[in-house]
């Protein structure tokens, strides 16, 4: 006999309930981007398949029950094969491989899915709960900035995006706002307090550009007369004679100081 005997052990057959999930993607993967990802595809004992021909797919779970098919697969005919996808929404998916119609439970995999920067013109500047138009002084109320796809499936933002937010009200000055990203990371929001009479507007901008609905314009009005504030002036409080007209004029302000006009 031969010595040494010189053996050359090949992988069995693919086991359907094996398979090992490769690629940058499983460290975290970005929304509504193309992703790629490998599979090898295994024997019973955990030995890499060379050979390919087997019927390979992906199974993409998320968040309420969404599921995402794969673009596209490639049998790359070494007993890998890959894969290309679109997650469209952030949270926690899982991922499988599916081997000749079952499911490589070997191969469960669990990865985070965040949203990527957006620019100014996939954002838009939105008033919150309460909001109008019309407001009066005095009064608080909430601003967002959004993602414009942000009501119709809930698109989010990174949380990377460099935002400004300022008010610029009718005298001329002009307040930084210090917007939070709220909604559980998925907007931000800032308050706004209107103290002055007149036409305020609030700007936002993403990366130097104004976003879709800046300028957002609100018109302040006074509030209710409030008699502590209000005003007297003319010559009949220097002073009257009996049977004589005195003229004395009533400035009517709300509790701010703020003239009322009507």
């Amino acid at each position: 006999a031969t010595s040494p005997l010189i053996l050359h052990v090949f992988p069995g057959a693919c086991e359907t309930s094996r398979a090992v999930l490769r690629g940058d993607a499983l460290n975290g993967i970005v929304a509504s981007k193309i992703t790629s990802l490998l599979v090898q595809t295994e024997d019973k004992y955990g030995n890499h398949c060379h050979v390919g021909g087997d019927r390979v797919n992906l199974s993409m779970s998320g968040p309420n029950g969404i599921k995402v098919n794969s673009l596209d697969v490639k049998d790359n005919e070494d007993g890998t094969y890959s894969f290309s996808f679109i997650i469209p929404q952030s949270g926690r998916w899982t991922i499988q491989a599916v081997v000749n119609g079952r499911i490589a439970k070997e191969s469960t995999t669990e990865v985070v899915v965040t949203y990527g920067p957006l620019h100014a013109a996939a954002c838009v500047l939105k008033g919150g709960p309460g909001m109008k138009r019309t407001e009066v002084c005095g009064a608080q109320r909430d601003i967002y900035l959004q993602a414009l796809e942000y009501d119709a499936n809930g698109r989010g933002m990174s949380g990377q995006e460099a935002i400004t937010m300022h008010l610029i009200t009718p005298s001329g000055a002009t307040h930084t706002l210090a917007p939070v990203f709220a909604e559980r990371g998925s907007r931000y929001k800032a308050t706004v307090r209107w103290w002055e009479v007149g036409r305020h507007e609030v700007v936002a901008a993403v990366g130097g550009q104004p976003v879709v609905g800046s300028p957002f314009v609100v018109n302040v009005e006074a509030q209710e007369v409030s008699l502590p504030m209000c005003r007297l002036s003319g010559p009949g409080l220097q002073g009257a004679v009996a049977g004589e007209r005195a003229t004395i004029l009533i400035e009517s302000r709300d509790e701010r100081g703020n003239r009322l006009f009507n």
